[in-house]
């Protein structure tokens, strides 16, 4: 059992190594149009690993981001109330100085305790005492290159303070609803101007793909403060707001001159539906299928069939997506056929969402409505 008699959720083990996993695991982002990831794992030239700086891809340049699930040293769920003594090895004052960003997991929940541990990471006066080995003192970490991921339990005055200091926020609905019942209302964040990325966290809470994840956070809004939230805006979040969220927001996040040629094309719908005019609403909300095409830095990972005359034949293999027929260019990043790498995998684990009781929509998908009440 977890926290408070609650369930303990474990991660379904892929079959294979460690790397067929991180490979399963970036394959099924980069067949969803995500070209770039924080995700701990890695798996050479599929989608960029922002968070390993032989994970970049030859053209991107820059610095990683420090990923940390656990900055408080806290992974054996120890929970404080009025204190940090936390674990031996908590962040500590001035070492995410200089980094280019410290991505975190901060004040997850709806608890007090959830909220105890924003308290120990943003002001140095929360907790002067130290334990004997030094450690048990708060810190004040929010700055400019501070992501936080969740942050469901802070406060409008919290959420003020990150604002006044350049810090950002990872806002990933799924995981929120279906661990603790609700889900931040991301429109205060982006009126005091706020940096908000949309991420999907981890697989067993989170989405499969950021297009479920979208799907989630506008049905959220709506469901919990009826608020709509509109698909630019959600686009915004997945695309230049995360650039801005891992610092690569000069190099990638939007389709501009100089920057590299990281870019996903969804087919059009029909002219005479107002809501397929919406480019915003067809490229977050389209099933898989109509995924034309998948470029990062210019190279052709995925093209729709009517590209096949211009598609290097001995790199490119001829897949289903559903009904719809795809080529997938991986042969030279797998060192083996894509054929021969799904065939392993595609009985448990399906690299593409597959068209189920409803199309697009994962079996046993966690919750995304939210408690109310």
């Amino acid at each position: 059992m977890g926290y408070k008699n609650k369930p303990k959720i474990e991660p379904q083990v892929i079959p294979g190594s460690e790397h067929d996993a991180s490979v399963w695991g970036e394959l099924r982002h980069l067949f969803s149009g995500t070209t770039s990831i924080v995700g701990e794992g890695y798996a050479a030239g599929l989608t960029r690993n922002l968070d390993r700086a032989y994970g970049f891809g030859e053209d991107l340049h820059g610095s990683a981001d420090s990923m940390q699930n656990f900055p408080l040293d806290d992974r054996a769920g120890i929970l404080r109330l009025g204190d940090c003594d936390y674990g031996p090895n908590a962040v500590t004052q001035g070492a995410t100085d200089g980094l280019n960003r410290y991505i975190a997991h901060v004040g997850e929940g709806v608890s007090a305790e959830a909220l105890n541990e924003f308290r120990c990471l943003s002001s140095r006066t929360f907790d002067t005492t130290a334990r004997a080995d030094g450690s048990g003192v708060s810190v004040d970490i929010v700055a400019p290159n501070l992501v936080m991921v969740q942050a469901n339990s802070l406060t409008k005055e919290d959420f003020d303070l990150v604002a006044s200091r350049g810090a950002m926020v990872v806002w990933s609905p799924r995981s929120n609803i279906a661990l603790y019942g609700s889900t931040l209302n991301v429109t205060y964040l982006l009126e005091i101007g706020i940096n908000v990325a949309l991420g999907t966290d981890w697989l067993p809470t989170g989405s499969a793909t950021m297009s479920r994840e979208a799907h989630c956070g506008a049905a959220a809004m709506k469901l919990q403060h009826n608020t709509t939230i509109e698909a630019k805006l959600l686009w915004q979040m997945m695309t230049i707001n995360a650039a801005r969220a891992t610092g690569f927001e000069n190099q990638i996040g939007s389709l501009e001159v100089d920057k590299l040629a990281d870019l996903a094309v969804w087919s059009g719908g029909d002219d005479d539906d107002d809501e397929e005019l919406d480019v915003y609403s067809q490229a977050i909300f389209s099933p898989t299928e109509s995924l034309e095409l998948v470029m990062r830095g210019g190279q052709i990972m995925l093209a729709s069939s009517t590209l096949d005359p211009i598609l290097p034949a001995d790199e490119c293999e001829r897949v289903f997506f559903g009904a719809a027929e795809k080529f997938v260019c991986v042969k030279r990043e797998l060192n083996t056929s894509f054929a021969a790498f799904q065939s392993a995998l595609q009985e448990k684990y399906p690299i593409v969402l597959p068209p189920v009781i409803i199309p697009g929509v994962p079996l046993n998908e966690p919750s995304c409505e939210p408690v109310l009440g």
